[in-house]
């Protein structure tokens, strides 16, 4: 049997084989994955570089045009009556009637018997004052009578000299006169208080209060009712110094024409006239008044204007020559506009405003005809920058 002897690899050297065995793959991927990124690289053609070219903003312009503008002065204001007064008792007595339309709100025409007083005692105060007369009447006609019986005597028994009063008994005579005038001024005033039992209205209105009623017994004095005429409404309305300079209206005013509007009913429009400025301001507000009259408010049509009703007044102003309006929305802080002139190019202009509304600004000054204002809005370009028309302008 022979001894053969066979040489075992080492241990060591054949766990190195079995490691490099399981990375031969990953190293074959990550040599590939290198191969092909190079490959790509060298291959890749390479792109002209170009100069950044900076975009020229679009922008929209309006040609602008003047015009001739009457400025609309707008304020506000109550509608109130003209007249408006106590409706008082000038008697003593207790109210046995009261009209129908004797009341809160109600409409009456000048004359009509508003209210009526119990005229018993001013009737027997007329019966007085009658016999009262008669008895003066008859006082003087005995006292006139001794009077002319005296002075016959006088003449007839020749007694010298001229008589005195005394004597013809005249201060009797001149007190019987007086004292008939006072018993007929005494008649009249009676009849006078009987008129005054029946309480007439003194012009067309209407009660805005009514205070007593049929039974109340009333003084000299008493308000009986407070009413208004609706022969005139007037309206105070308050203008800012502006608004006063630019209405045209000075102290002497021609009847300015004014259009009247509230806010329930903005579809109907009521006239009046301006008459006058009153001749001081306000003490808190500083504000300048004006006062317009409305003749026969409830007589318009087709709708009545009513007192104590709020309202609208619009009248023309001073006429504004030459001015360029603008949209609000076009002009920038510090009263600039935008102006794209013909080089293409913006131009940032400083203007004037003769006055200005919710919608527009009217330029009187830095603005020319023709010239092409710029409606886009262009955050952060500065004067001088270069411009496109984004279309032909408006005009």
């Amino acid at each position: 049997m022979s001894n053969q002897n066979h040489t075992l690899p080492p241990m060591g050297a054949t766990e190195n084989q079995r490691k490099f065995s399981r990375a031969l793959p990953f190293i074959i991927v990550v040599l590939i994955t290198v191969g092909i990124w190079f490959l790509m690289s060298v291959l890749k053609p390479e792109i002209e570089k170009k100069d950044d070219v900076a975009a020229i903003p679009m922008v929209e312009t309006i040609t602008i045009k003047p015009v001739d503008f009457v400025v609309p002065i707008v304020t506000e204001g109550m509608v109130l009556p003209k007249t408006s007064i106590n409706f008082s008792a000038e008697i003593v007595g207790k109210i046995t009637f009261v009209a129908p339309q004797f009341s809160n709100g109600g409409k009456f025409a000048a004359g009509d018997v508003l209210v009526k007083v119990d005229p018993k005692d001013y009737e027997l105060a007329i019966v007085r004052s009658k016999a009262n007369v008669a008895a003066a009447l008859a006082q003087l006609d005995l006292d006139q009578a001794k009077s002319d019986l005296a002075k016959n005597d006088w003449d007839k028994y020749g007694k010298k000299g001229k008589p005195s009063s005394l004597n013809l008994n005249l201060p009797q005579v001149a007190s019987a006169k007086a004292a008939l005038a006072g018993a007929k001024a005494d008649l009249l005033l009676a009849k006078r208080n009987l008129t005054k039992t029946s309480i007439v209205a003194p012009f067309d209105g209407v009660i805005f209060t009514k205070n007593v009623d049929v039974g109340q017994f009333v003084n000299i004095g008493t308000t009986l009712a407070t009413i208004a005429s609706t022969k005139l409404a007037e309206i105070r309305v308050a203008l800012s110094d502006q608004q006063l300079q630019m209405s045209g209206l000075n102290d002497m005013v021609d009847t300015l024409k004014v259009i009247i509007t509230s806010e329930e009913t903005k579809q109907v429009q009521w006239h009046g006239q301006v008459t006058h400025i009153e001749s001081q301001r306000d003490v808190k507000t500083l504000m300048n008044y004006v006062v317009i009259e409305i003749e026969k408010p409830f007589s318009q049509q087709p709708t009545p204007l009513r007192f104590n009703t709020f309202v609208e007044v619009e009248f023309a102003g001073e006429t504004l020559y030459s001015v360029y309006p603008l949209e609000r929305s076009y002009m920038m802080l510090n009263n600039k506009v935008k102006i794209l002139d013909s080089n293409s190019q913006l131009v940032i202009r400083s203007v004037e405003t003769a006055y200005a509304d919710i919608q527009n600004f009217y330029i009187s000054k830095g603005l020319n005809l023709g010239d092409k204002v710029i409606t886009t809005q262009l955050p952060g370009i500065k004067s001088g920058a270069t411009l496109k028309l984004a279309h032909i302008p408006q005009d």
